[in-house]
């Protein structure tokens, strides 16, 4: 009976001894378990490790429950990370001139790293747009975010400039006159 009740334990301190040796995780990682936990890891102890989620909670999770998960670490091994942004444009546009305008307004952008080189690619001809992705890298996951929100406000500012439409669906309905039941 001992044995049993030391079971969920004894998986966590073991679990906690596996990732304080792997170095899968340590003090300051980003990292992502599920949908529900992701933040900055506070402290990786024996039993638990903390975790400060982006809407500054704290949630512990057990060692075992961890060392058993797949964990996304945004910052290791290297704390670059790539940025994609999806857009579209109106059919007819010229795809070398968009190309061209989204990059130059991408290069522009504070904390845009020039290797590996930012590119725009046509992914689909969609239903109401020609689809493009935007595709970046920053140098650090802390800056994500931000870089991201402001490289998509300045590529629709740049779209609109330089007279490239950005469609929105629209829908014709046809009204049938005639005597009807």
């Amino acid at each position: 009976a001992i044995a049993f009740a030391l079971q969920s334990t004894l998986g966590n301190i073991f679990g906690g001894v596996s990732i304080i040796l792997d170095k899968s995780i340590k003090v300051g990682d980003k990292i992502k378990l599920d949908a529900d936990t992701m933040g900055t890891v506070i402290d990786v102890g024996l039993r638990s490790t903390k975790i400060r989620t982006w809407d500054n909670e704290l949630v512990t999770v057990p060692n075992g429950k961890l060392a058993d998960s797949k964990i996304l670490n945004f910052i290791q091994p290297d704390p670059s990370i790539r940025v994609v942004i999806e857009f579209g444009v109106e059919y007819g546009s010229d795809i070398s001139k968009v190309r061209k305008v989204v990059l130059g307004t991408i290069n522009k952008i504070k904390g845009v790293l020039k290797e590996p080189a930012p590119k725009v690619v046509m992914v689909e001809m969609g239903d109401f747009a020609l689809k493009f992705k935007a595709l970046f890298w920053v140098e650090d996951f802390d800056i994500k975010f931000d870089t991201k929100a402001l490289a998509a406000e300045e590529i629709y500012s740049a779209l609109i400039k330089s007279k490239i439409g950005i469609p929105f669906p629209t829908r014709t309905i046809y009204l049938k006159n005639g005597k009807g039941k």
